[in-house]
Formats: C-alpha cells, structure tokens, sequence
C-alpha cells in the first residue's frame, strides 16, 4: 500500500518522492497513526497511515471488533453509501501483519480548533448525522455478519462500572477506563440516589433496556460522533474532477465504535460528550437535529419519539458518559465544577425520566 508504484495509483501520478513520521494527536484508543507525503508532480499529498491491533486498541477489544470494523466498513462499501454530504477520507485498506491498515487522505486543516461548536457547524454536523441515519434506516445488509458491527449490548456497556473495574482489576487498564472508574466512584457518592439505583441496575442487567432498543427501528450508528471526529472538508481543484460540482463535505472519523441500532444513541452520545461547548441548549440541539431528519423524509410520532429520545439520551448519553460528569464536577476550576455540576443534574434528570419505559 505504501509502495511508490501503490501510492502513484492512489494520487495518479508518478512518486519521487516518500516521508513518513509518527502522528502525534490527542488520541484515546489504542492504534496508531503516522503522517506519509508523498511527493508527486512538484507537488506534495499528506496522507494519514493508521494500524489497528486487538490487542492493544480497548475499544476494538470490549466491543468484540475482530474484524476490524473500520476496515470492514470500506471494504463492503458502506462508505461509498454514505449520503454525498459526507466524507470518509479512508482511500485504501490492506492486511498488516496480524491485523489492517487503513490509509487516509490528511483532513487535519477541515477539522475543528478551540473549545466551542459554532451555530453553524452544529447545524452542518447534525444534518450529515441525520442523513446518514435516515439513508441506513430499517437497512436489511447491516445485519452481515462481515461487517462486525458493535452488538447494542457492548455499545452500551464498554464503559459501565463493572467492564471497567475488571479492566483495570485484571491489568488491561488504560487512562480513559481509569477516568471511568475514578468517576463512577464518585458518581454514586453525589447523584441522586435513584439515578444511581437506574445506572447500577442496567451496568449488572441491560436486559431490559436491551429489549426495548431491538424493539425501535435500527440504523448504521457511527457510534463515537464528537466534534473531534468531524469536520469540513473541500479539496483543492487539483484534487477534484475537472467536472466537480461538489460542496463542502462534513468529515467523519473514526467508526471504530459502529453499530447497528436506535438513530438517537448516537444524539445521546453526541450531546454527553459534547456537554458545554454547544452554542444552543440540548433542547435546540434535539430540535435540530430532529427536523434535519425530517427534512431526509424520516419521521417519529410524537409518543415514539418521545420514549425514543428518553431511551437513546439514556442508553447513548447517560450510560456511557455520566461517569465523566461527575469527575467534572471535582474540578479545581470553578467554571468548570459549575458547568459539570449542571451537566450531571441535567443527565441524571434524563436517566431517572427513562425509568418510566423500563417497566
């Protein structure tokens, strides 16, 4: 994949040149990345090579991803089904040794810097999240097998209270699964008591919460859709078709948490992690999105959506991040002790309302 007569292939035109050197970003999974450029034509394409290996990347190995799911996605052409609006940069695949490689175009000046969501880029990240849900909807082929997609169970779980403490407890640790376990601890020492008891009941037993997930209308989840992931991406007109029309494309990293299931897990998940740097209030936000994805032709009744919106706050959100919430209110900062103090009222407040669809 790296060789000059693969790499000429890829950005069509004859190599003189290759660089490679390790890539360096916040990064909390357990692949790597390296930079390659390429020079071709006086000119210089930066690429970004990244291995994956189970044994050492946690995500891969608590959501069960023995084929690589990222990779499997290209492979079986889920990217190229993606809405136009969306952009994968991935431009190759290959085996590394005992696992993949997937090598992609360098989109690091199309993604975000700064601590904040602009109104717009809200706007723009939620839309290419509805319309991918709305083009996978009720989709038969996410059901194969090749794909390796995230079962809901291990969505659901890879950061609960006990897949972390035994992590950590049987030496596998890692600094995110440290995170988790430090703030669950503290979680059960300030929340509401009734939250506690809905997240504890689920972390031993998400049967019942499981059930009533297969029972809503399933999509591809990208599964960690974070502003870190996304982005705009426009090439230079060098790089495009000498007919391309194309706009301004939303960039999206990282599906190595992709699964099958309810649309509004990955709304919940994107609202938690999000937390303070929205521009608009989760309200707005829900709002937004849920008329993007009727404008994709793709509407809930407004008891389904309610009940699915509780369910995908808890399940996406809740579950899987309200251990960070509570770490963020023993922050030395006060602004952020405050804003996290707020965020774990407000998803506490979602985890106790979800209750009431659990039986």
């Amino acid at each position: 994949m790296l060789s000059a007569a693969g790499l000429a292939a890829l950005v069509g035109g004859a190599v003189t040149s290759i660089e490679r050197a390790s890539l360096e970003v916040a990064h909390f999974s357990g692949n790597t990345l390296e930079r390659v450029i390429v020079g071709v034509a006086g000119a210089a394409r930066r690429l970004v090579l990244k291995r994956f290996a189970i044994e050492r990347d946690w995500v891969m190995r608590l959501t069960h991803d023995y084929a690589v799911r990222e990779v499997a996605l290209y492979r079986h052409g889920i990217y190229a089904r993606l809405p136009e609006i969306c952009y994968v940069p991935i431009v190759a695949v290959a085996h590394d040794g005992d696992g993949w490689a997937s090598l992609m175009v360098d989109v690091s000046a199309g993604l975000p810097s700064g601590d904040s969501l602009s109104p717009g880029d809200l706007r723009r990240y939620l839309a290419a999240l509805a319309a991918v849900h709305a083009r996978f909807m009720s989709d038969e082929s996410l059901r194969d097998p090749a794909l390796g997609l995230s079962s809901l169970r291990d969505f659901v779980q890879i950061l609960a209270a006990p897949t972390v403490e035994v992590e950590c407890t049987e030496g596998r640790s890692h600094p995110v699964l440290e995170a988790a376990r430090r703030g669950w601890q503290v979680f059960a020492e300030i929340a509401p008591p009734e939250a506690v008891q809905v997240v504890g009941e689920l972390a031993h037993d998400p049967a019942p919460l499981l059930a009533l997930l297969g029972r809503t209308p399933h999509t591809l989840i990208h599964g960690d859709f974070k502003a870190a992931n996304l982005g705009v991406w426009s090439p230079e007109p060098s790089q495009q078709p000498a007919d391309s029309t194309q706009a301004a494309r939303t960039i999206m990293l990282d599906w190595q948490d992709a699964a099958r299931g309810p649309a509004l897990l990955d709304l919940g998940y994107f609202l938690a992690i999000s937390g303070p740097r929205l521009p608009v209030t989760k309200a707005a936000a829900i709002d937004i999105y849920r008329a993007a994805l009727n404008d994709q032709g793709y509407s809930f009744l407004d008891q389904a959506w309610e009940r699915d919106l509780d369910l995908g706050l808890l399940a996406g959100g809740a579950l899987r991040l309200l251990w960070q919430k509570a770490l963020g209110t023993q922050s030395p900062d006060p602004a952020i002790r405050a804003a996290q103090t707020e965020e774990l009222r407000w998803w506490c407040d979602v985890t106790i309302r979800a209750r009431r669809w659990l039986g």
